[in-house]
């Protein structure tokens, strides 16, 4: 679920290390402190960054740090560990929703992510494509035709 974090989020610059990595991110209030938590299979490791007097982090700076160092520290713990992917847990549903509604949709695109539930707790509403999406044999019969159905 956290791996969206690595391909999407707040520690993309992360992508670098080439491999299965999840994350979180965050800052405390008043971004006077900051953390990440990154994990592959079998590594979790945290990182917290604080300043000893309440000074705030310069914009920018704040999360990149603690992703800077997150990754000096999983290059150098993973350098010789195989990639390994994440498995779902036994039972969990994957499904296909937009990335900004969350709502789930039949079609892949742009947007659109594969997303961990617990089953019968998946989003309800199918989100339609904005324009027709055919299948190889529908599109081959649309050509053919030119349409008309």
């Amino acid at each position: 679920m956290l791996e969206g974090v690595i391909e999407r989020g707040t520690a993309t610059r992360l992508r670098y290390l080439d491999r299965p990595l999840a994350g979180k991110t965050g800052t405390t209030n008043e971004a006077t402190n900051v953390w990440y938590v990154g994990m592959t299979p079998y590594l979790v490791a945290g990182l917290y960054l604080g300043m000893i007097r309440r000074v705030r982090w310069a914009a920018g700076r704040r999360a990149g740090q603690s992703r800077h160092q997150s990754g000096e520290f999983a290059d150098f713990a993973l350098k010789d560990e195989p990639k390994t992917p994440f498995r779902a847990a036994p039972g969990v549903r994957m499904v296909r929703v937009d990335r900004r509604s969350g709502r789930i949709v039949q079609y892949d695109g742009p947007g659109v992510i594969w997303e961990a539930f617990k089953p019968g707790n998946e989003p309800r509403t199918d989100l339609q494509p904005t324009k027709p999406l055919y299948v190889q044999s529908d599109a081959d019969f649309a050509n053919e035709t030119g349409g008309v159905y």
